[in-house]
């Protein structure tokens, strides 16, 4: 009940950032999430207009980081994230779940002029780790 209570007020993200992050927070508190509330929170953090929510979001999924599902998630909000702390955030969450496939975009993301140092510079340290 709560997985589902946590997916459909997720889903509704016209309500001010402050309900959306309580949403966010109920859902995280699931041990074991179903899909709907994985692909919630994924959609939160690529999405949602708040950073404050997407962090959170992004926070509830570490658990989570085994699953495909979940890093293929990450991994498609990382070049559309233009905020430059959920950007680091997002870095670092590809990082310590290893993720190859991040190899790309955290190149990309290294090479960028445009980015903030610090953003490049934790593109750099995530490549070395993986």
């Amino acid at each position: 009940m709560t997985q589902v209570f946590g997916y459909t007020l997720l889903q509704q993200q016209q309500g001010p950032a402050t309900e959306r992050l309580r949403e966010v927070l109920a859902s995280a508190a699931t041990e074991q999430p179903n899909d709907k509330v994985l692909d919630a929170l994924i959609s939160a953090v690529a999405f949602d207009p708040s950073a404050n929510v997407r962090l959170r979001a992004l926070e509830a999924l570490y658990p989570h980081a085994e699953r495909a599902i979940v890093r293929e998630g990450v991994l498609a909000a990382l070049p559309r994230e233009q905020n430059p702390l959920v950007l680091l955030e997002l870095i670092d969450f590809v990082a310590a779940a290893r993720d190859r496939n991040a190899t790309p975009i955290l190149q990309t993301i290294s090479r960028n002029e445009q980015a903030e140092t610090t953003v490049r510079d934790a593109a750099q340290r995530a490549l070395a780790q993986l």
